[in-house]
């Protein structure tokens, strides 16, 4: 298949593939554009690495944007609302939590669900510890560019498949926590043995035997069945991916799995670990309740960075 492409300016600038659609023909942007659908693909997006800032000042970019949003069918808040800001500020701080506790490096995306609609929030292509307001976008389930900064993360069906396939998910954390990467590879599981393991199963988190980036719908699919109605996933030599109902419940159980990780390595060191049972887990119910007491402590360990 040949890459669908813009035609600007006598160059093409490359967009990327998502999937089959009925073909349609070349779109006339206006006198200086025409948007040329090669083969049949879904268009995600301008590849805009050189220039993220670009599409906010170009009016040309702008009216591109306008031709991408026309086909979705996404009839939710616009990027800039006002209904959106408080998810887009926890986002941020979802990310820069994750950097300040040591969770993630140069990769890793926290995304939230717009509610009532079948689009989220990420971070664009940036550093966690990166992240900020005009650094987002918003992108519906097929992964279709809705608006914010460009490009989407590459491993974006992550989060879009688990949301579309689980209407519980509100947040999707995906990291290369190396607690997660060391259990991914090892030939034990990684099972709780602390009540902060009370959102795993007692016999360990479940691992995505596939290795490599989950960068397409078929694999973000594949994630997604793999994962069920659990609330974590090791993926093989490579990471993690945690849900929750609210950014603050997927941020804790992050933060909890990287925890239990170190714990049951420390462990291992000293003879291995007394699991709990599963009428131990039981016992430890408060998963279920709003984690509003770390989410507070974790914003105040951000401190300036805190948006």
């Amino acid at each position: 298949m040949f890459e669908p492409s813009l035609y600007l300016n006598g160059k093409y600038i490359s967009y990327f593939r998502i999937k089959p659609r009925p073909f349609s023909p070349p779109k006339q942007i206006n006198d200086r554009a025409t948007a040329i659908p090669c083969q049949e693909n879904v268009f995600h997006g301008v590849n805009l690495t050189a220039s993220p800032q670009a599409h906010t000042t170009d009016p040309l970019l702008a009216d591109i944007e306008e031709w991408l949003m026309a086909t979705t069918n996404y009839k939710g808040p616009a990027f800039d609302s006002d209904e959106l800001r408080e998810i887009k500020a926890k986002v941020v701080n979802a990310c820069l939590i994750l950097d300040e506790q040591g969770i993630t490096d140069g990769f890793g995306h926290v995304s939230a669900r717009v509610p009532e609609h079948s689009a989220l929030i990420t971070i664009a292509q940036v550093s966690p510890g990166c992240a900020a307001l005009n650094r987002l976008i918003l992108l519906d389930f097929d992964g279709n560019y809705l608006g914010g900064a460009q490009p989407a993360p590459y491993e974006w069906p992550i989060h879009a498949c688990i949301m579309q396939a689980r209407p519980d998910v509100g947040s999707v954390c995906h990291t290369h926590s190396k607690w997660s990467a060391l259990f991914s590879i090892v030939k034990k599981s990684l099972r709780p043995a602390h009540m902060y393991g009370r959102f795993l199963p007692v016999n360990g988190a479940p691992v995505y035997a596939h290795a490599g980036l989950i960068t397409s719908i078929e694999r973000g699919h594949s994630l997604a069945e793999s994962l069920r109605d659990g609330a974590a996933i090791l993926l093989r030599a490579h990471g993690d991916a945690v849900v929750g109902a609210s950014v603050e419940q997927a941020i804790l159980r992050t933060v909890q799995l990287a925890f239990l990780g170190e714990l049951a390595h420390m462990a291992a060191v000293h003879g291995g670990a007394d699991y709990l049972t599963e009428a131990e887990l039981a016992t430890f119910a408060g998963d279920r309740s709003f984690p509003a007491r770390p989410w507070e402590y974790f914003l105040d360990r951000l401190g300036d960075r805190r948006v």
